[in-house]
């Protein structure tokens, strides 16, 4: 059985952290305190021959639509790209379970990215530096938030996702602003207040698991 030294109690099943105070635990794991019923499970096989049937269609769709249009506008290409890399992250998603987390917010970043040179690559109407990637940013911070509480990730751990969201968020938007390639910047401002505001509430909710994690940092 597990035990808190901290708190003077037993611990039983197998826990990572004392569920009262979050602190270090020692013993052996034992037995779940209640049975655990077991889960059905779609096959990995199964999830994926969806998602790949889910971007044929959109894809098929697509090159339809620029078919009729006698043109390909720089929105379907978006549509077209951001379809495969959600394709990807399912896949990575499925046979490559060991940070969700982290899997999502690079694969985010990327697509980002993507969004970005396809903007360039189609006359560069700026419209993903002032539209798309403030609401990316934002939606990101809830993303963010939501993934980890769907996978029990501590706080104190996907807190740092945040702070780097926040990071990038300033750095990027700062810079295109600077260099004037945001020519309408009220929407970067929006989402950059929405950002900071967001990460402190996510600190004020959450700051006495924060200022149990700052005690056992610093042994106090």
């Amino acid at each position: 059985m597990q035990h808190c030294a901290r708190c003077k109690i037993d611990i039983r099943g197998d826990k990572e952290r004392c569920p009262l105070c979050g602190g270090a635990i020692t013993g052996e794991a034992g037995s779940p305190a209640f049975p655990v019923i077991p889960r059905q499970k779609m096959p990995r096989l199964t999830v994926m021959k969806g998602a790949l049937l889910v971007t044929l269609v959109v894809e098929a769709a697509m090159l339809v639509l620029c078919f009729i249009l006698k043109d390909c506008p720089g929105w379907v290409a978006l549509i077209m790209i951001a379809t495969l890399i959600g394709l990807g992250d399912v896949a990575l998603t499925l046979f490559y379970r060991n940070n969700l987390l982290r899997l999502i917010t690079w694969e985010i970043y990327i697509a980002m990215i993507l969004v970005f040179l396809t903007d360039v690559f189609t006359g560069f109407h700026r419209w993903s530096v002032i539209w798309v990637m403030p609401v990316v940013f934002a939606a990101l911070m809830i993303t963010t938030t939501a993934v980890a509480l769907a996978t029990k990730m501590r706080v104190e751990e996907f807190i740092l996702y945040l702070l780097f969201d926040v990071f990038m968020s300033s750095v990027v938007q700062l810079v295109f602003f600077l260099t004037k390639v945001n020519t309408l910047p009220l929407p970067a401002v929006i989402s950059f207040v929405f950002v900071i505001v967001f990460f402190l509430a996510m600190l004020i909710l959450n700051h006495r698991a924060f200022k149990g994690e700052a005690r056992k940092f610093f042994n106090v």
